[in-house]
Order: structure tokens, then sequence, then C-alpha cells
């Protein structure tokens, strides 16, 4: 076969260096001499239509022939266009030169530096003024100086910036250049590395000298004035002495007290303790005085005092008593006097030339020198560091998944580099000789790029990959045979040989080839491209990635279309992170239908931890289509295998891809039965009315009754969403049977919003034999509320539906309606007022309805005291209307209260915070409420009001401790001066939490009411203890004793503890109603009862779960069982459950019932 090779060769034409159309011709080095000797032609001719201009498009045309191993290699190409302002114009192509490219990469360097430089600058900058705030608190600094004195460190932090910041800048340029693939067109097209690094290191350059100026001239001066200011200011007495309420040491043995300074200047209030004096302590105290300057320094001058003076061998006391008085402060001026310089605040040539003369140690010889030498050195890494970033990324190849790992390369470097300097500088502290290592340091990396960069460039002898334009080739020859290449289209392939069989007209790429174009990725062992058919052929170990994200292997692949069809064997498509489509022969379209024979489909991982790796299950087909375009997958003659075993065969099978996230269609089943219904199954089918609603329907279908039908319908609307569930289904005699389920909540406007919620049902047990719940209670209501800045406002309509067997139709209230008003206003007085009302219309069929108006207005101040007390003062005054009738007795009532209170609480928190991070709180807390005695100011009898429509709630461990609910309009046991106090105990640690809390009311005017926990004076004793241990544990008990023999009236207990391994559930619920039967509430006999519940994940997949509630009554017994497990992997879901209940109720028998759901993922499943 006659053709060429070249393994070196070098691309001719390089399209796309930025968006604007760009032409380099660079041939090979060794070609230079060939190519200029033979004729290169460009011309551009105008488009003419019937001798005249119509199109205002030229073409540029090259034809170049190069003469290479007595073979010849020629090259046409002629797909460029361009714009000219005018069609009939002659348009001269202008080659793009260096000058142009320099400027490009210049000017994003020198962008990049200056943000980053500045940013760093302006971090750097705070953080090192942070720390003189103190001269602004204590000293009483001025903002310009301030500002003054923190501009000085500017110089400084731009030597050690600079560097860091164009190394930053390289970087972020460079890789920017090479994901663009700008960078390896320009490489393409014969530029060589030194000249692509160019810029970079011209900027470094500068910066280097730029630096020089700072470190040489610039950072000595503002060192020296910065450390001169700031000296000035520590050692100002005046600012010493103008503390106002500090104590301050002046010097050691001298302390200084001012309690205040008057507007002319004048000290108040001075205290001077003196312990200078070995033999005697001095105190001396004055009404005022002021700081004088004279010419034997500073003095200060104090009026109207005493001294007080100790003798510390004879431990006297003797006084002096004074109108005048002057301390000396002449030696304190003195001392501060003298200022040693640093080394950074002195000239290079302070630096080099300081001898032993001087009286410098050896130490701070050292130290001078090491100093000078950090100054030469430091300006160097400006070029080293760019040095650094050049030498990584300059000869990268374009990678996808880009160059991360180079740029944390050149990081390290620059750090070990920086480290190095450092360590160098610290040894030359103690050892002079090593100090040339800093320049060794400095230069070493700058000397190595340079060596790299020159034997990298084009025209050396290098092996490896080279990347190639190689797309310009395969358009050229392409058109010159008819192809279907688009020369809009650009293809770069990346890889080791290239050879060009003339001959047959065969380009092939050997060697890690990767193709890339619009978005698609090849890669492969090895490529041809075929022009004769416009076919590549791609083979060992291929990968295509397209731009939907699939990603496809295979060990043959023949390409058509710019790499968008695809004709294989033995392929396999990841389609989604875990689905996977194989097959063993296809056509595989990117943007169509793909039709694959004998192909599988699965979303599970194999299992490796057997001996066979088969997933769990998978979809085998006969022929499979695969729509990319509408992310469908279609099977004909298909079976499901699980574990490799088929069970279950189709003609047909059709389901969504795996992407996709919500599609109309049928989902998983479920199987059960209950007694009542017998064999069961669920078949729901979901239906993606638009991309803000849905419809799920689901028929319910057994052997024992007739199919029951159900519907939920979900939607967002546009300012509000909306859920409603309905059934419906017949019963064996013809009647009509079903429930509805419907919430709405819709928002007005910002401030208003209405709500909608029904629920009803044909009859009280329908909703129970079918599996739709088990409430015993359905609510019905209508809502308007509106939300202000400090208000809120509600208006709500009820009606009830009761399901169970002793409910009596005739008793349940319709509420229409129930407002509610609540307000908090601004600070006023140190306190805020506030205003609660609220109106109520109830009505029933059978008894009374009764309608009330109530309204409560208030004052609270709270208060905080320093010590950790809290108060909180509140005045109310409760006043309202009533009006009650009797359908029964025809009896009607009308009333009114008027009922003024006045309350104070009080909190103490003592908290005690010991070394291991605990903390123990101890909190006392006093409710005291005063109201006048029953029938004070109020007309009602306190009894008029029937208790049924009373908010008369239980005293327990949440409202003991807090003033009335505003609310709970009457309840006249509370009606009576009372004292709520309690304790509550906690305790915190990284471990967990315990907390106590104990309490009890007192009523002065006592009237019996059991029912809700007040009885005569004082209440039960009622309480709450909590424990919570890292997680694992948490344990919550709610008691209320008898006050005088301590018996249980009621107590819960909630229990839940483990990990995930095992975790154990406990509700206990005792409530002793024996003892209340005078009490409206306690209708029913105790209620005594334990749900038990554990769980437990068996192993990574498997969870098992088992609960059961049984009563303590009289009449003990389970209520009801449940066992259940679940399965669930990465495809696979299996819930299977086992149930029992022991109750009935009218045609609800009691009995076992089973589920089993299972659901395919990627397949159908409701989420």
């Amino acid at each position: 076969m006659a053709g060429t090779h070249a393994p070196n060769m070098q691309p001719l034409i390089v399209s796309l260096v930025s968006r604007s159309p760009l032409f380099i011709l660079a041939p090979h080095a060794a070609m230079a001499s060939s190519w200029l000797e033979h004729s290169s032609q460009w011309r551009a001719r105008g488009v003419h239509e019937n001798d005249e201009c119509r199109e205002s498009q030229t073409r540029g045309f090259v034809q170049s022939s190069l003469q290479d191993d007595d073979s010849l290699l020629q090259l046409q190409y002629h797909s460029l266009s361009w714009q000219v302002p005018h069609a009939c114009e002659q348009v001269n192509y202008t080659p793009v030169t260096m000058g142009i490219i320099t400027r490009y990469i210049l000017r994003h360097l020198v962008a990049g530096t200056a943000f980053i430089s500045s940013g760093l600058l302006c971090i750097l900058w705070l953080s090192q003024a942070l720390r003189f705030i103190e001269l602004i608190i204590k000293k009483g600094l001025s903002i310009p100086t301030f500002a003054s004195l923190t501009l000085l460190l500017l110089p400084n932090l731009m030597v050690i910036i600079l560097p860091i910041a164009l190394f930053t800048a390289t970087l972020a340029s460079y890789n920017r250049l090479i994901a663009d693939q700008e960078l390896v067109a320009l490489k393409a097209a014969g530029v060589s590395l030194l000249q692509l690094g160019s810029p970079a290191l011209l900027l470094a350059t500068a910066m280097t000298g730029v630096c020089f100026l700072l470190t040489l001239y610039s950072v000595p001066k503002t060192v020296e004035r910065f450390h001169e200011m700031q000296w000035t200011i520590r050692n100002d007495l005046s600012a010493v002495l103008l503390r106002e309420g500090i104590f301050t040491e002046i010097t050691k043995g001298l302390t200084v007290y001012v309690r205040s300074r008057s507007r002319a200047g004048e000290l108040l209030g001075i205290l001077i303790h003196n312990n200078r004096d070995v033999r005697a302590v001095i105190t001396t105290i004055a009404e005022r005085g002021a700081l004088e300057f004279t010419e034997n320094g500073p003095r200060l001058l104090m009026l109207n005092g005493s001294q007080q003076e100790i003798k510390k061998e004879e431990s006297q006391l003797s006084i002096l008593y004074f109108d005048r008085y002057s301390l000396d402060l002449s030696d304190l001026k003195k001392a501060a006097s003298v200022r040693f310089r640093d080394a950074r605040e002195r000239s290079l040539q302070e630096l080099l030339t300081m001898s032993e003369d001087t009286g410098l140690s050896a130490a701070d010889m050292r130290r001078f020198r090491i100093e000078a030498h950090q100054r030469l050195s430091m300006p160097l890494f400006n070029l080293s560091f760019v040095a650094i970033a050049l030498t990584l990324l300059l000869p990268a190849h374009f990678n996808r998944r880009g160059q991360t790992t180079k740029v944390l390369t050149a990081i390290g470097i620059m750090i070990a580099v920086e480290a190095a300097a450092l360590g160098i500088t610290n040894l030359a502290t103690r050892h002079m000789g090593v100090a040339p290592l800093l320049y060794v340091v400095a230069l070493s990396p700058l000397g190595v790029a340079s060596h790299a960069l020159w034997s990298l460039s084009p025209g050396q002898k290098k092996k490896g990959v080279q990347t190639l334009a190689f797309f310009i080739v395969l358009s050229g020859v392409a058109e010159a045979q008819g192809g279907t290449l688009q020369n809009s289209q650009q293809v770069l392939i990346s890889a080791e040989e290239i050879t060009y069989n003339r001959d047959i007209n065969v380009i092939s790429a050997l060697g890690n080839v990767e193709i890339s174009t619009q978005g698609h990725v090849l890669l492969a062992e090895s490529v041809s491209y075929h022009a004769e058919n416009d076919t590549i052929l791609a083979t060992g170990s291929v990968m295509l990635l397209d731009s939907h994200g699939h990603v496809t292997f295979s060990d043959y692949f023949q390409l058509t279309g710019y790499l968008k069809k695809v004709i294989t064997h033995h392929m396999q498509v990841m389609i989604a992170e875990q689905s996977i489509l194989g097959a063993e022969s296809g056509i595989y379209s990117i943007n169509g239908r793909n039709k694959l024979h004998k192909a599988v489909y699965t979303a599970c991982r194999p299992c490796t931890t057997q001996k066979r790796t088969i997933p769990l299950w998978q979809i085998q087909a006969v022929q499979v289509t695969y729509d990319t375009a509408q992310q469908q997958i279609e099977y004909r003659d298909a079976w499901l295998e699980m574990w490799g075993i088929p069970i279950v065969y189709t003609p047909y099978l059709s389901h969504p891809g795996p992407r996709v996230k919500r599609r109309s269609g049928f989902l998983t089943p479920t199987l059960g039965g209950t007694r009542d219904l017998g064999m069961t199954v669920r078949i729901p089918y979901f239906w993606a009315l638009s991309q803000h609603s849905d419809l799920t329907m689901e028929a319910l279908l057994s052997h024992k009754d007739i199919p029951v039908l159900t519907a939920e319908y979900r939607a967002a609307l546009s300012a509000g969403v909306t859920a409603n569930k309905l059934s419906a289904t017949r019963d064996k005699s013809g009647n009509f049977r079903g429930h509805i389920i419907s919430n709405t909540i819709y928002d007005i406007n910002p401030i208003y919003r209405i709500g909608l919620q029904i629920e009803r049902t044909t009859d009280a047990t329908y909703m129970r034999r079918y599996g739709f719940g088990n409430s015993a209670w359905l609510t019905s209501s209508a809502t308007l509320e509106g939300f202000g800045r400090r208000s809120y406002v509600a208006a709500n309509a009820y009606t009830f539906q009761g399901l169970r067997a002793r409910s009596n139709s005739g008793h349940i209230p319709l509420v229409l309606p129930s407002v509610v008003y609540s307000y908090i206003g601004d600070s006023v007085w140190l306190g805020y007022p506030t205003l609660d009302a609220h109106l109520l219309m109830l009505r029933r069929s059978k008894g009374s309805y009764h309608q009330r108006l109530s309204i409560t207005s208030g004052w609270i101040l709270p208060y905080r005291r320093r010590k950790g007390s809290i108060f909180q003062l509140s005045a109310q005054l409760r006043g309202g209307l009533y009006h009650t009738a009797s359908k029964t007795t025809s009896r009607h009532s009308v009333g009114g209260w008027v009922i003024p209170e006045a309350a104070a609480e009080w909190h103490y928190p003592l908290v005690r915070h010991s070394e291991q991070n605990h903390y123990t709180i101890i909190e006392p807390i006093f409710v005291l409420t005063i109201s006048p005695p029953s029938g004070a100011l109020y007309t009602i009898p306190p009894d008029a009001i029937p208790k049924a429509n009373r908010n008369e709630s239980e005293l327990n461990d949440s409202n003991l401790l807090i003033i009335n609910n505003p609310l709970e309009i009457f309840h006249s046991a509370e009606i009576t001066p009372r004292l709520s106090y309690g304790l509550k105990v906690s305790q915190y640690n990284s471990m967990g939490r315990l907390s106590l809390l104990v309490g009890q009311r007192y009523r002065v005017y006592p009237r019996t009411n059991r029912g809700v926990g007040v009885a005569e004076d004082f209440s039960d004793l009622i309480g709450r203890a909590e424990v919570v241990f890292a997680g694992n544990l948490s344990l919550l008990y709610r008691f209320r004793f008898n006050k005088k023999n301590m018996t249980i009236r009621r107590h819960e207990l909630a229990l839940h503890a483990g990990h995930k391994a095992l975790q154990l559930g406990v509700d206990y619920t005792f409530i002793n109603r024996s003892m209340n039967k005078k009490a409206a509430l306690d209708t029913h006999n105790d209620h005594h009862e334990v749900v038990i519940n554990l769980a437990s994940a068996v192993t990574r997949y498997w969870t098992l779960q088992l609960s059961g509630r049984y009563t303590l009554n009289s009449d003990s017994g389970f209520l009801s069982g449940d066992l259940s497990a679940q399965y669930e992997d990465e495809c696979f879901i299996f819930r299977g459950s086992v149930s029992r209940k022991y109750t009935r109720d009218r045609d609800f028998r009691s009995g076992l019932g089973v589920t089993l759901e299972f659901a395919f993922k990627a397949l159908a499943q409701l989420s």
C-alpha cells in the first residue's frame, strides 16, 4: 500500500483560535525551505450571478504541495469564508503575527494579576489593620492617623502578594487557553512554547523590576515611618492618661486611673498607685488635675487630694493632704525616647556595611546580612513562579477532564520553593554560609523551565503524543470526494501517529486517539477515515461520549455523520449512572431512534460477591429501540429476568429512560389481602397532565367485593397548591360508597390567603374497610387568613363528621364563623400593647347553639437584670358577651363579663460551667396572676356557659408556668388570684442533655375542676423529665400526681433507643379517669395503653420492623400487631407486611391483612 508516514508532521492549517475566522500557515520546521520554494497562492474571488454582484461573500483558496521522502502530500483546502464590505472588491488576507497573540495573552495576564493582587491586598490589609484597632479604642487615635499608619503597610504587603498573584493569574490564563483549545491551535500552527510563554515572562520581568524598587527603596522608608508613628502613639503620655475609666500601667510599678475628662481637657477623679520604690508603696488620690509639658519634660499637676504612703518594712501608714501636687513624669519620657531601628527599617547599604564597631552582636549581624539577601532574592520569585506554571501547562495536551492535576502540581512546587526559601532564611540566621542558597532556590525553577520549554519547542527532537488539527485534512479530502462533512463543523483529533494513503484515500490515526466535535468525544486505539464512503472505523477499546451524557463502549465502531451514527458490535451504552443498555449489534444514532439487536437492559450493579456476575434484574429482548430524543425505550419479545431466571414474558414493553423524572404510564402494582376483601391488587396509572399537575388513577380489585376506583389530582397553582383524593364504589346492594379528601391553599396577595379542606365519606366504616385511614373524625373547613406586620387575623368555618359507633350527628357542632384576631403593638412606655379578639358562632341540629364575642387587651413589660434574672410584668382586661340557647328546653341565656388581671413572671437561670464543657442550669420560675374573686367585676354566672362550649384545656407541663392564653375566654376555675411556681433543672454536655421540670399552681379562691387538673387550692403536682443521649437514646416522661397521696393521675412515657442495627420504641400512656367522675371531660373509663416498636437493619439492604398495640385496661389484650420487611438496593425495592387487627367496627371485621409492594427503579416508580 503506497502512502506516507509522518509521525511528527505538524498541521498545515488550524481553524479558530478565537471566535473570529483566523488562519495560520505553519509547516514543519524541517520542511520550511521546501515549503518556501513551492508556490502558495491566496486569492479572493467574488461570487457573481448574471454578471452582477449579488452576494457579499468571498472565498479563500489554498493550494500547497510538499515534497518529502520522494512521496507527494498534496492538500487542498477551500472552506474558509468571510464577509467583505463590497462584494466586488479584492480581498487580501493578512496572516496573524506574534504581536497580536502576545497582546492577547498579555491582556488576560495583566487583568488577572491586577484583580488577584487587589483582592489579596485588601484582605491582608484588613487583617493587619485589625491589630491596630486598639489604638483607636485605647489610645484615642483619630481615623485619618489610623489610615495613614495602616497604609504604610502596603509596600511591604505588595512584595509578598505580587509573585503569588502573578503565579495564580498565569495558571488561570493558560489553563483557560488550553480548555478553549486556543493553545492547541497555536501550537499546531508552529508557535513555539517559548513564544507562547513570552507574554508571561515579559510581565514577570516587569513585576521583578517593580519588586526591586519596592524592596530596595520603598519598603525601608515606609517601615521606618510606620515604626516611628507606632512608637510615638504607644508612648504618648497624654493618650495614656486620657483613657477614662481604665486602670493603665504606664510603666512597671506605676498605675494610673482617671475617672473622666472634662471638655476643657481637665482630668477628674485621679488615682495613681506607685510601687516603683522598694521601700514604700504610694497611692495618690486627687479630685482633678491636668497634664503639663515643660522644658524638662511632662508632669502631672493634681489638685485637692491626698497621698497615702505605706512603709514596707515598718507597715506604717502615713497620709498627706494637699491642695496642689505635681508628679514628675520626665523620667518616663526619657526611658521611652530611645528606639532601636529594626533591620527592615535600614537601607541596603547600611545592611551590607554594618560592622561590629556599631556594638551589634554576632546574631544581630547575621540577621542584618540575611535581610539584605532577602531583599535581593525575593523579587526573583516573580520569574520563578511564572516559570513553574509555564513548565507544567505549556506542554500539556487538551483533555476534556481539564488540567487539574497539573495545576495542583504547580501549586505544590510553588509552595515547596517558598518553604525552601523560608527554611534557608531561618538557617542562615545561625549559619551565614547557606545564604547564597537563597539565589539558587529563586533561580533554579527559571533555569529548569527555560531548558524544558526550549527542548519541547517545534523543531526540536521529541517523542510522544502530537495534537493535530486533523479535521483540516478530513474536511479537505471529504469535500474533494463529495463527502458530507460540513465546513462549519470542527473536529479535533489527538493521536500519536498519523498516516495518509493517497492511493485508497484513507487517513489513519494510531495510538491513544481522541476525536472531539460538537460535544461528542471518541476514544480509541486506532481510527481510520475512508473518504470514498465518508466512514470512520474505530477499533480497540472504543468509547464514545455524546452530548447527552451517554457513554458507549465497544471493540468496533463504524461511524458516519460526524460521530452521530454508529454501527457497532458487542456494545454497551451507559445511559445513566447505573443504567446500562447492551447489545450484540445495532445501529446507534445519537439524535435519532437506535435499533439494537439481542439487547439487554438493567439498572443494577452485578453481584460480584457470587461466582456469577448477574444483576438482580434485567430485561432481555430480541430487539430494542432507544429514542434518545424522547428518552423512551421499547422492547420486542422481551423477558424480565430475576437473578438470571426468566419470570415474565411480554411481546411488547415500553418505559421512559432513567433520566426522565416524570412521564405518563402504569406504575408497579401492589398485592395484598384482608379478611373482608380477600385477595386484592392495586393497579395505579400515572398521568402527567402538565409540568405543574398530574393525576394518579388506581383500581382496587378484590375477589370478594366490587372494584374500587381511586383518583388523586395534584397541582401547583400560580399562587398555591392543591391535592385532592377521592374514591368510589358500590356495595353488594348497589348503594354508592366513597370518600373525598381535598386540601387547597391559595395566596390572594402577599397579605391574605385562603384555604379549603374537605373530608367527607358516605358512611362511617368505608375508609377503614378499604384502607383509606383510621380516623375517628373528619374535619372540613374554609379559612381566610391575613398576615400583617404585627398582626394576624383568621376567619374559619368548620363542619365535622364523626366515624365512631357512638357518634351522635345531632350533637356534632357546625362552626360558622370562628374569627380570631391578634395584634402586638410597637414599644410604648418601655413595654408593648397587645389585643386579642375572638368571635364564635356554634350551632347543633340537636341540643344548644352558642354565640360569643370576647376581647382581651393588655400591656406587657419585659425586663432583664444584669445579674441574669428575667422579669415580665403584664396587665390585661378581658371582656365579652355571650348568647346561649337550647332547642330542647327553649331556654335562652344572655350575659357578659369583665375581668381585670395583672401578672408578674420571674425567671432566674443559674448556670455552672465545668472544665469538661458541661453546663448545669437551675432555673426557678414564678408566675403570679392577680384578679378579683368570682362575681366581683363580671355579670356572668360561673356555670352559665355550658362546659362543652368552653375553651378549657388540661393543666400540664406546657401551660403550667405561663400566663393565661387569651383565647381561653372563660375558664371559671382560673378566675381567681393564683400563683404558679416550678423548678427547671437542665444539664448539657457533648454526649447529650438531661432536663427536669416540676411545678404546681395555687389558687386563693379554689373551685373544684378535676377534669383539667385543678382541684381545691393546690393543683396536682405536674412535671416532665427528658433524657437525650448521643443520638442513641431519647426518653420523655410526663406526669401528674395527686397532691395529697401522690397517686398517679396521668403519666406518659416515650422511649426511643438504639442504632440502625436495633431500634426500640415504647409509648406508654396512663390516664386515671376513675378519680375524676365529676369532671365534664371524664366521660370514658381509664385509658391504659402501651405501643412497642422494634426495628432492625439486618443487613445493608434488609430492614425488619415489628410493632404492637396493647391495652392494659380491665379488658386487657392486643389491639393490633404488625410485622414488615423491606429490601432496597440501587435498582429494586420490595416491601412486605403482615398485620392483625383485634377489634371490629360494624361491617369492618378483625383479622389478618397482607401487603406486598415492589418497584423496579428506573422503570416505573411513584415518588
